[in-house]
């Protein structure tokens, strides 16, 4: 096989990880705190940047570290909507990148709320983001 069919076979593969992720305007931020006491009123939360979205789950940058299985808080705000969702997840991968950014991959625990998975599914008209491919 040369090089161009093995790069279309891994990307491929990749796409069929877990499904079209899509570009989206939406706000994020993030807390890695997500032990909820009574004597605790609110938990602060952190702004990351969105790299891609999917129903499973979804890409950020951020300053920081991060560590790999931990779990993290989201809340995700659409740009043109009022309210926003709070959601759960699990830090799946990270990856270095410049600037004391890195690059998180978060799967959602739940599942996101049934009008934004279909704003995730309905999206012709934006960009589509190739899955993150991790090197081997």
């Amino acid at each position: 096989m040369n090089n161009s069919q093995d790069r279309i076979n891994k990307q491929n593969q990749w796409s069929d990880r877990n499904g079209t992720r899509f570009a989206q305007s939406i706000s994020m931020a993030y807390s890695l705190d997500v032990e909820h006491t009574p004597e605790k009123k609110f938990t602060s939360y952190l702004f990351g940047s969105l790299v891609n979205i999917s129903q499973q789950g979804l890409c950020f940058r951020a300053k920081g570290n991060f560590q790999s299985q931990s779990m993290i808080s989201l809340y995700l705000k659409l740009s043109s909507s009022v309210g926003g969702i709070k959601m759960l997840g699990k830090i799946i991968w990270t990856k270095p990148e410049e600037n004391e950014q890195t690059r998180v991959g978060v799967r959602f625990i739940g599942s996101l709320p049934p009008e934004w998975r279909k704003l995730v599914q309905e999206v012709p008209e934006k960009k589509v983001i190739p899955p993150y491919k991790f090197d081997k």
